[in-house]
């Protein structure tokens, strides 16, 4: 089962620029599909982690994203489920482009990390991140992250710029 999160259902649905966030998740078999109402759509925080885990609830084996968060990407990984980024903006085109063999590479933690470091600028505040699991917390004040280990895996950890 292909599960890709919308914002529209209708007979040529689009790839959401949102994982959480998005108002529908289509899944398919590849040749028949449902839209499912995003349960946590509006819920205020920790979104993408509920809903990776409901998609692994829901027998989802890969996902075709635009964007995801590093917690949701390790929620759906810890589930077996790949991730891959979207090759086009409908969902139609993306399972045309996997039928062909086009999606061959799953996004991996350290694809997130590295966008995570190139994006991030949260000025004031010490956020360090697992090179192992992609899990982003607070650092201890004094202490750099490399000196320290992740609290869920043990991993080496460096700082978020």
């Amino acid at each position: 089962m292909i599960a890709f999160p919308v914002q529209e259902k209708g007979q040529e649905p689009k790839v959401s620029d949102r994982f959480g966030r998005a108002r529908y998740f289509y899944l398919t078999n590849g040749e028949n599909g449902q839209f499912l109402k995003n349960p946590y759509l509006n819920e205020p925080g920790g979104v993408g982690i509920r809903v990776s885990q409901w998609l692994i609830n829901q027998g989802v084996e890969m996902v075709v994203v635009k964007n995801i968060g590093l917690n949701a990407l390790r929620v759906l990984r810890e589930g077996q489920v790949k991730v891959f980024k979207a090759k086009a903006d409908d969902v139609k085109e993306n399972l045309k482009l996997f039928a062909q063999g086009f999606f061959r590479e799953p996004l991996s933690i350290l694809d997130n990390i590295n966008k995570a470091l190139f994006n991030c600028s949260q000025k004031g505040s010490k956020k360090c991140v697992c090179f192992n699991c992609g899990y982003i917390f607070n650092g201890q004040p004094g202490v750099p992250c490399r000196q320290m280990v992740c609290p869920k895996c043990g991993g080496q950890v460096r700082r978020l710029p």
